[in-house]
């Protein structure tokens, strides 16, 4: 993996992108033309526009991520949490475009449960010094003290700074 594009914005894209630059991965950003100077923005090493402000013309647009990737160059894609973290199809477009899913693999039930389980594979898998540097990109954001936690039905699910 030599390229990274984050398919998100916000805290959670600044974050994949600190692990990625501590793994010498180089990193893309997506963004809406409102976050045009965001953070995470001036933080990746690329940037490519993907729509207009609501997430649903841009963050969300499945074929606007994929073209940004080619665009930039990109082999591989985290697509951060919440938007298109957790949509199957999304993972299974990554891969038929030959891309890296940086993830759970497409078939994987999300339930809160399966998140924690993937959560601890990929912390073990770091502790252990894993090649993999999919792997090990994602449990360095989870070791960057980040945990998911349900809210309940409805209200999606939040992201927790723990105490490490």
């Amino acid at each position: 993996m030599k390229r990274l594009l984050v398919a998100n914005r916000g805290e959670i894209a600044v974050r994949i992108i600190r692990a990625a630059r501590d793994l010498g991965i180089s990193t893309v950003a997506v963004h809406s033309t409102a976050d045009a100077e965001a953070r995470h923005v001036r933080m990746a090493d690329a940037a490519v526009e993907i729509g207009p402000p609501p997430a649903g013309k841009s963050y969300l647009v499945v074929d606007a991520i994929l073209d940004a990737a080619r665009s930039a160059g990109a082999d591989a894609v985290h697509p951060g949490y919440g938007f298109l973290s957790e949509n199957a199809e999304f993972a299974q477009a990554v891969l038929d475009a030959e891309l890296t899913w940086i993830g759970p693999p497409p078939h994987a039930n999300l339930a809160n449960t399966n998140i924690i389980r993937h959560a601890g594979r990929y912390l073990a898998l770091f502790e252990a010094g894993v090649a993999d540097l999919g792997d090990r990109l994602h449990a360095a954001i989870i070791a960057r003290g980040l945990r998911r936690r349900g809210r309940g039905a409805g209200s999606g699910r939040a992201l927790c700074r723990t105490r490490a």
